[in-house]
């Protein structure tokens, strides 16, 4: 059962108080980028692997309702991948993103959490490979990543 994420500032206001302007923010669950996941750590390693999704809000867009299940306060991300197993398998998964049958297929599989560490084991092969994260292209390189509950406030007017 989730529960609710502590709001970032109510837990950390000391470590940031009379700090200069930069200072990273505290994280929890993540290790060093260069030691291990702890192992108590879900691993998923899969040659098949094809796409990974992950969302911590219900709605990506205004027709993509990826996760129904999620809300903007539940405090994890939910992550959804796709192994490989055809182009009509992987038509059905990006059109299921729309209302959330996409996670339904046999080729999907979904989780949550509050922490990930997305490790590509071919690194040599970067830059025959790509990692996109909201559309925009990254180094395809080990990236983590952990849900740090109310850190920021988005105004939209």
């Amino acid at each position: 059962e989730d529960k609710i994420l502590e709001k970032y500032w109510d837990i950390n206001s000391d470590y940031h108080a009379g700090s200069q302007e930069g200072l990273a923010p505290r994280t929890e669950f993540l290790p060093d980028q260069n030691e291990s996941v702890p192992g108590d750590w879900k691993t998923i390693e899969d040659k098949s692997f094809l796409s990974l999704l992950g969302v911590n809000v219900p709605w990506i867009a205004t027709d993509a309702n990826p996760r129904p299940d999620s809300s903007l306060d539940d405090g994890v991300f939910r992550m959804m991948y796709q192994r490989k197993r055809g182009r009509f398998d992987m038509a059905r998964f990006m059109l299921g993103i729309e209302d959330g049958t996409g996670m339904n297929l046999k080729s999907a599989e979904t989780f949550s959490t509050r922490a990930l560490r997305l490790e590509p084991k071919d690194k040599k092969l970067g830059g025959s490979r790509y990692i996109c994260i909201d559309g925009e292209a990254v180094e395809y390189t080990t990236l983590q990543m952990e849900l740090l509950g109310s850190f920021m406030k988005v105004f939209c007017f």
